[in-house]
């Protein structure tokens, strides 16, 4: 994987194998010549890319382009995929655990 990825992510990679389901947080790189350009701007795109290379749909997805940020459920195969892009900078798992030093 190109991105830096949350280590709870790859083992949720992992553990699903090609047909479980994944949740994560995909940060991308900001491209002025796509960003804005649609409501989902590069996260609408690479999310479309990826999914007409290994012909499945995610279940779900959600794009933040004023924070580069693309939400994604879909299947351990996309999920993996959609990291391998170059415009993907980081990954996060869903579950995120927030504590109190």
């Amino acid at each position: 994987m190109k991105a830096e990825v949350d280590p709870r992510l790859a083992a949720q990679i992992d553990e699903a194998g090609d047909e479980g389901e994944v949740e994560a947080f995909v940060v991308l790189s900001k491209d002025p010549t796509t960003a804005g350009a649609s409501e989902g701007g590069t996260g609408q795109q690479v999310v479309a890319r990826v999914s007409e290379q290994v012909q499945e749909q995610p279940t779900a997805v959600r794009h933040l382009p004023r924070l580069g940020v693309t939400y994604v459920k879909a299947s351990g195969k996309l999920v993996r995929q959609l990291l391998e892009e170059d415009e993907v900078v980081a990954a996060s798992a869903h579950d995120a655990q927030i504590t109190a030093e």
